[in-house]
């Protein structure tokens, strides 16, 4: 399990690409910052969640790169400052973003090994993954 999946309570990272946008990146952290925190649904797999942010990474292609920064991640993306060591929260840079967000992804994401493709559980799905489907569908569960 990595660092960010630990301290996102097993949650998948989320993230935005855009091709580009009328707001400066600074503006974008500010509105970032002040965003409280989504309290997980209990019917989702890891019911003891603490509240998380809706997003983890901003990436605006040929911009700037923002990233929520968790206390406990690792050095590929940890920000030190004089007075704050243990920064938490967003920030943005403007290295080459792209290159940055799949980095963060390899980061974050989990390892697993695979006997057998994922696209087999959506062409095939097996009895129990078909009924969750058609129910979500039908609006039931």
């Amino acid at each position: 399990m990595t660092d960010f999946m630990g301290e996102s309570d097993m949650l998948p990272p989320f993230f935005v690409l855009a091709f580009e946008t009328n707001m400066k990146m600074q503006t974008i952290v500010d509105k970032l910052n002040v965003v409280e925190p989504v309290a997980i649904p209990s019917n989702k797999p890891c019911p003891a969640a603490t509240p998380q942010p809706p997003i983890d990474v901003v990436c605006i292609l040929g911009e700037s790169l923002a990233v929520y920064q968790r206390a406990n991640f690792g050095p590929l993306f940890n920000v030190h400052t004089v007075d704050a060591p243990a920064f938490r929260g967003w920030y943005a840079f403007g290295a080459p973003p792209l290159a940055y967000l799949l980095a963060w992804l390899h980061a974050v994401m989990p390892r697993q090994l695979r006997t057998e493709s994922v696209v087999r559980h959506y062409a095939f799905p097996d009895l129990g993954q078909a009924k969750y489907m058609i129910g979500r569908q039908s609006g039931t569960s």
